[in-house]
């Protein structure tokens, strides 16, 4: 909580004002967010003497009164993203101290949060590691004990109960933070019924050490690591059944990397590595679903009861390889944090995907053009309005008063503008093609349907980033309504797309296929539920079970025709 509050407090701060931020010490133990912030022109401030003008945040961990003292003589703007239970642990060194209490803290020595406790404990305060440093203490009368917040809860119990038989008069303050000791004790337990685990978090980090402490004393092998690319197959193979927990300040997405990683290998056992290095290709460089457009472009044609044309499919396919392409590599600064692996696979293929967007949209207006000049007027606007959706047009001028950029910054708009675009693709452009009627019942019907099935396409990779989404400000649908209410939204999508064909194919709007093409809305459910339930997990594999619908549509399609 500590952790993803902070986050936010410097994100918010870095969007509305010039000055430059630093931050008095690392944020996070973590390197790759520390890196992303880094992008954000946000700064790790390590020694108030290189300070000369702007914001200092205060992390998570709290500074010591004497710092923050020094911090307002030097004129600096002070963000405090100190951690609440961090503070509230000050806030009982201070009124106890004036009680006349010696404070003892339970904590590891040198680190930042023991460092700033000690500092308002003042001469009266001492740090216990150990049994051998309660030896050491002084008699006192009066003592306030607190802890850490982030320490081992057993650690905990254990010198807490010598510190009172060493002192009478001892005030014992729980002062755990509840999700670490709840982290800690699912730690214990998963390794109790696992061959080996994994710890996701920054070698920096103390609760994060203190969980691969934890899970070490089962007399499991135990794995630290930082990122997915730390683990290897030589670490892993020889376990059956391996478990993920992580630090408090581990983002969801790295473990998410970490568990594709570890399914990836497992994977490899059954599979080729030229079979996986081909799927990853197909993935990361939009051909899948580009194909699959393909497939859903000919079950429209037919759903309008039009005959096949290739003209159509081959738009429809470059249309949607060219505008995936473009959409990616104009959002690299968040693929940095949600997808690290497909940043990589563009940078390696830059020139080579380039080339391909270019050569693609300019395929796309050929074969509209093919089709008459408003099929071609619609797809060069349809073109332009891609590109146009992910560059900076508003003006300077204008940003005091709206909080985007780009068309792409408007709240919840990504995924309704995918879902207007391939409809426009699937439907719109093949009526005016024929010269039939836009708004008659049946272009509606399918539009719709397209429409929809892109959409819950589109949200559910949105619900797999809908942290990343968050911490950099990004407000998709996901993001803005949350997980649990978009689960429900999706759910009601999904059955508006099974009345439409319905009812349709029922009216006679559309061809008899409509019946047929519920066998996608049961496929969309099931794999909604397998996702919602964890029964399937994010990752390359997860993509190709999403985007297999749009073949699966192609199939019933060409099947219904023979």
């Amino acid at each position: 909580m500590g952790v993803r509050r902070a986050i936010d407090i410097v994100r918010v701060e870095a969007d509305k004002r010039k000055e430059p931020i630093y931050i008095y010490g690392p944020l996070i133990h973590n390197p790759q967010v520390m890196e992303w912030l880094k992008a954000k022109n946000i700064w790790v401030l390590n020694d108030l003497k290189d300070f000369k003008s702007g914001i200092i945040v205060i992390r998570t961990h709290g500074i010591s009164p004497q710092e923050r003292k020094t911090i307002k003589n030097k004129g600096a703007k002070i963000c405090d993203a100190t951690c609440p239970r961090v503070g509230q642990i000050q806030s009982i060194i201070k009124r106890q101290k004036k009680q006349g209490y010696w404070t003892i803290i339970i904590g590891d020595k040198g680190h930042p949060e023991v460092e700033a406790l000690l500092g308002f404990a003042g001469d009266r305060g001492f740090v216990v590691q150990g049994e051998d440093d309660i030896k050491k203490l002084p008699l006192l009368d009066k003592v306030c004990l607190v802890c850490q917040s982030t320490q081992n809860h057993q650690k905990f119990r254990q010198l807490s109960s010598k510190l009172k038989e060493k002192y009478n008069k001892c005030i014992v303050f729980n002062t755990l933070c509840n999700s670490t000791i709840m982290r800690q004790k699912e730690t214990r337990q998963l390794a109790e019924r696992v061959d080996a685990m994994i710890v996701v978090g920054g070698r920096n980090s103390a609760n994060t050490r203190q969980l691969a402490a934890i899970s070490q004393a089962t007399g499991i092998p135990t794995f630290l690591i930082e990122t997915e690319k730390d683990i290897t197959p030589k670490m892993v193979n020889p376990y059956d059944t391996i478990g993920v927990t992580s630090g408090a300040s581990t983002p969801h997405w790295i473990i998410n990397l970490v568990i594709r990683r570890l399914k990836e290998l497992k994977m490899r056992r059954l599979l080729t590595d030229r079979l996986i290095k081909a799927a990853n290709f197909l993935i990361n460089s939009h051909l899948y679903v580009a194909l699959g457009a393909a497939f859903l472009s000919y079950a429209s044609l037919i759903l309008l009861g039009f005959p096949a044309q290739w003209k159509i499919i081959l738009m429809a396919f470059s249309y949607i390889f060219s505008m995936h392409i473009i959409n990616y590599f104009t959002d690299k600064s968040d693929l940095q944090l949600k997808q690290p692996h497909r940043l990589e696979f563009y940078i390696r293929n830059r020139k080579l995907l380039i080339a391909l967007a270019v050569v693609s949209a300019l395929a796309s207006i050929i074969f509209a053009l093919l089709q008459g000049l408003s099929s071609f007027l619609i797809l060069s606007l349809a073109v332009m309005m891609g590109i146009i959706y992910n560059l900076r047009i508003i003006p300077h001028s204008w940003l005091k008063s709206l909080k985007f950029e780009r068309l792409r910054d408007i709240p919840t708009s990504k995924d309704l503008a995918v879902a207007l675009a391939w409809g426009t693709i699937m439907v719109i452009i093949p009526v005016v093609a024929q010269e039939g009627r836009l708004f008659s019942a049946a272009p509606l019907a399918v539009f719709s349907f397209i429409a929809l099935l892109s959409y819950i396409r589109s949200a559910i990779f949105g619900i797999k980033g809908i942290q990343e989404d968050t911490i950099v400000g990004k407000e998709t649908m996901p993001a803005v309504v949350g997980k649990e209410k978009m689960k429900i939204i999706l759910g009601l999508l999904t059955l508006a797309m099974a009345c439409i064909l319905l009812l349709s194919g029922l009216m006679g709007f559309t061809t008899k296929l409509s019946y047929y093409m519920l066998l996608i809305v049961l496929y969309t459910a099931t794999y909604l539920y397998l996702y919602h339930n964890r029964l399937i997990v994010k990752g390359i594999w997860f993509e190709a079970v999403v985007d297999g619908k749009f073949f699966l549509s192609g199939a019933i399609a060409l099947l219904w025709v023979l």
